[in-house]
């Protein structure tokens, strides 16, 4: 923080690779970010980089981490949970890694890894952080980044632009916000968001495994790839409007009657209420329902499909 503090605004600041920064108790916090606690943070626009400057080639990169559990317990802290950082508009983070972060008990309502908007994260690794809503905010820039293992992903109102990012094992299942366990843009104000060259593998939510568009707001989801991700509901890849163009989608699926929703949509289920869900050049293959006798629409669910393949999908009710 000393660092950071003296830097003026353009500067770089460098992190030998080996270093780990972490809170040394609970009460070990700086920041503001609502009545949430931030181990350090950066309101200036400087650059702070790792040596290495990539984050998942380098053998040991520095880690930046925030506190969610006693170490030697196990136990959960709750009110006493810290994230790794709270950053401002302008600041770029480049090739490190941000872990163990949580706001305030281990599911709340804020970003658990950064708090923020308007930055720039490249070539960093974002890992087993918990929240009920967001480990990010939307409004930032992600790069070239490995987004895993965390309790919920990106999530916000703002502009959000995401090239050559791997999200993987990320989970939300919460009743009241299980949505997009990679991705959720759930205002007008991400109007222009644009995803491109991700993979997203393994991801499990209630509605939308990788990533759920809630409103009308236009998203394009260009060059991406969908393997293997699930949802309780609905959407076992992506759920909600949309242009999707040159993708695959993959071994998705869902398996759960809840309520309204029976699990339709085994890789899409576009929501018809926030806009349309377009595909365009796409490859939908080998995706299901599983386990409800109603459950339709093994690939694609409310979706329109231009030049796209779309076989070999599974439906326990209608639409395989």
């Amino acid at each position: 923080q000393d660092a950071v503090t003296a830097a003026k605004a353009g500067d770089v600041i460098w992190i030998h690779d080996g270093f780990v920064c972490e809170p040394a108790s609970d009460a070990d916090w700086i920041g503001s970010g609502g009545s949430s606690k931030s181990h350090f943070k950066i309101g200036k626009s400087v650059t702070l980089r790792s040596v290495s400057g990539d984050a998942r080639d380098a053998e040991n990169p520095p880690r930046l981490r925030g506190k969610y559990h006693d170490e030697a317990s196990g136990t959960i802290i709750g009110d006493n949970a810290i994230r790794p950082l709270e950053a401002s508009a302008g600041v770029v983070l480049k090739g490190l890694v941000f872990e163990h972060g949580a706001h305030n008990n281990q599911y709340g309502y804020m970003a658990a890894a950064i708090y923020g908007t308007g930055y720039t994260l490249d070539k960093c690794i974002v890992r087993d952080c918990h929240s009920k809503r967001s480990i990010l905010s939307t409004g930032i820039t992600v790069t070239d980044c490995v987004i895993s293992n965390n309790t919920a992903g990106i999530t916000g109102g703002a502009k959000l632009t995401v090239t050559g990012t791997l999200f993987t094992n990320n989970v939300t299942h919460t009743e009241s916000n299980g949505y997009g366990a990679s991705i959720t843009l759930n205002a007008e104000t991400d109007q222009g968001s644009v995803i491109s060259n991700c993979l997203f593998t393994g991801n499990d939510a209630r509605t939308g495994g990788g990533i759920c568009n809630q409103k009308t707001t236009p998203v394009l989801v260009v060059d991406c790839r969908f393997e293997g991700n699930c949802a309780r509901e609905r959407g076992g890849a992506y759920c909600g409007g949309g242009i999707l163009s040159n993708c695959v989608f993959s071994g998705n699926w869902t398996y759960h009657d809840a309520g309204n929703y029976k699990g339709e949509g085994g890789a899409i289920y576009g929501c018809d209420n926030v806009g349309a869900c377009v595909l365009y050049d796409c490859v939908v293959t080998n995706n299901s329902t599983r386990y409800v006798s109603s459950a339709n629409g093994g690939g694609l669910y409310q979706a329109t499909a231009f030049n796209c393949l779309i076989a070999d999908n599974d439906a326990q009710g209608e639409g395989g």
